[in-house]
């Protein structure tokens, strides 16, 4: 079977903290925002654990509540912001005044030897990280469109973690020919801004045409939040073969993942372009049976399905469940969900 990077979508309401772990154990974070209703904390989660590089996409306050007992409780090594913000033009940008956390970062940041803040790619545990971002004053002095975009390729998956970046900050990166290529790779795309409006841009999709998209967000509360739709006619879909077909949904489909729907997500990426999804709720609410498999482009009966599948098909429910426990230890899984899976040869 192909290696792997696995990752973990938590969720935490409308903010980010994703970590990826290489097959020798090795991690990244990405963001370390925090659930305080589901009192999740990722300084609690990986306390005492090492984590290689800590990427902050955003400077805003959803996407780093938890920083500074995230660098108290763990063991991070680099830590990796917009390096064209410096303290003083963050000051400006937030004229109410600097957060506990963004202070901490700033104090922080000057610790880290390697100046991992101005790196733009390097190689990593088999993966190659690119990481782009605008830079402040030409022309923009938002957070969201001076956030990091960061592309993780592993072999031929590929992954897009697009921090806040509203439509002119996209349109910005998009005149690069090394961010285009790159975007033509992308297998999932964490959607920007949390998957609202005014992070869509229309050439970036009919470019990247990805199989899946990530929203990492809270409950719907406002209209700009109502874009699946939009997504969807630019993925091209997982098929969930969990659920009976229906008139609505007649090839059973999924385009968009949702942390508010889908609960976390165990994301594996393989080095031949296959993906596995699991979440730690079912998809489809109005299935009742308990772990259902969702597949997509191959069939349960190969063998390189019921390798990834881990016996989930043969073993029955009760030792997926055992598995996934295990996983809840390890991964922060909250309980048994749907899967998602697809062979590998996309490109």
């Amino acid at each position: 079977m192909a290696s792997h990077l696995h990752f973990c979508i938590h969720d935490v309401g409308h903010g980010n903290c994703a970590v990826v772990t290489a097959p020798s154990g090795r991690r990244l974070m990405l963001d370390c925002g925090h659930n305080g209703d589901a009192n999740w904390r990722p300084s609690k989660h990986y306390a005492h654990q090492d984590i290689d590089r800590l990427f902050l996409l955003n400077l805003d306050q959803d996407h780093l509540s938890d920083l500074p007992a995230v660098l108290r409780r763990t063991r991070v090594s680099a830590l990796q912001i917009n390096p064209s913000i410096t303290q003083s033009r963050l000051c400006q940008m937030k004229p109410q005044g600097l957060t506990h956390e963004l202070d901490e970062a700033y104090v922080q940041l000057p610790t880290y030897a390697d100046d991992i803040s101005s790196y733009t790619h390097f190689d990593w545990d088999g993966a190659r990280i690119n990481v782009f971002w605008n830079v402040y004053g030409r022309p923009f002095t938002d957070t969201n469109n001076l956030s990091l975009a960061v592309f993780i390729t592993y072999g031929e998956f590929c992954i897009l973690f697009a921090g806040d970046l509203e439509t002119p900050g996209w349109r910005q990166l998009f005149v690069r020919p090394a961010f285009r290529t790159l975007l033509a790779r992308v297998n999932i795309l964490v959607a920007s801004h949390h998957g609202r409006r005014n992070g869509q841009c229309e050439e970036v999709m009919k470019t990247m045409r990805p199989d899946v998209v990530v929203f990492s967000d809270d409950s719907i509360q406002y209209g700009t939040q109502e874009t699946d739709a939009w997504y969807r006619k630019y993925a091209t879909g997982l098929t969930d073969h969990s659920t009976p077909a229906c008139a609505r949904n007649p090839d059973n489909m999924r385009y968009v993942l949702t942390t508010r729907r889908d609960g976390f997500l165990g994301i594996e990426g393989y080095s031949n372009g296959g993906i596995c999804i699991r979440t730690s709720r079912q998809s489809a609410p109005r299935v009742e049976r308990t772990g259902a498999t969702l597949l997509t482009g191959l069939q349960p009966t190969t063998p390189y399905a019921n390798q990834l599948m881990g016996g989930f098909e043969n073993t029955g429910i009760n030792s997926a469940k055992a598995m996934l426990r295990h996983d809840e230890q390890n991964q922060g899984l909250a309980g048994l969900g749907s899967y998602l899976m697809r062979n590998g040869g996309r490109y």
